[in-house]
């Protein structure tokens, strides 16, 4: 059997990795059900998939339909597009941040997306985002 060399994760037009936006959207959808006192059980419940699934979500590592993302929108009460449009723009604060500018942190790491998002929060840069910090 012919073996295909391994290719890179897909990348948009930008050259920004596409797995990024699934990290930071699941990121920002556990900040806003958290901020809601909301448990993951209830918010799948309402968006009519499981809560494991949504804890995949939740930890970037799923790939979420366009029907899923605006069920659980709709289960939190966002706007789709805003939701997508914040996770886009913090992506590109987190490619453009100095740890990831430095080497210190590895961009593909959820871990190290969740790390810089929660320090971004506390040093007051989104504002009243998370009630918790």
């Amino acid at each position: 059997m012919k073996r295909t060399p391994q290719s890179a994760r897909p990348s948009r037009p930008d050259n920004r990795p596409a797995y990024l936006s699934n990290i930071f959207i699941g990121l920002l959808l556990r900040l806003f059900r958290e901020n809601r006192s909301l448990t993951q059980e209830r918010v799948a419940e309402l968006a009519g998939c499981h809560a494991s699934y949504l804890s995949i979500i939740e930890n970037g590592k799923a790939q979420l339909s366009i029907r899923t993302f605006v069920e659980l929108c709709q289960a939190l009460q966002l706007a789709p597009a805003d939701l997508f449009v914040l996770a886009s723009v913090l992506e590109d604060c987190y490619l453009h941040s100095d740890l990831i500018r430095s080497g210190e942190g590895i961009p593909e790491d959820p871990l190290t997306a969740q790390r810089w998002l929660q320090t971004y929060i506390r040093e007051g840069h989104l504002g009243a985002l998370d009630k918790k910090n």
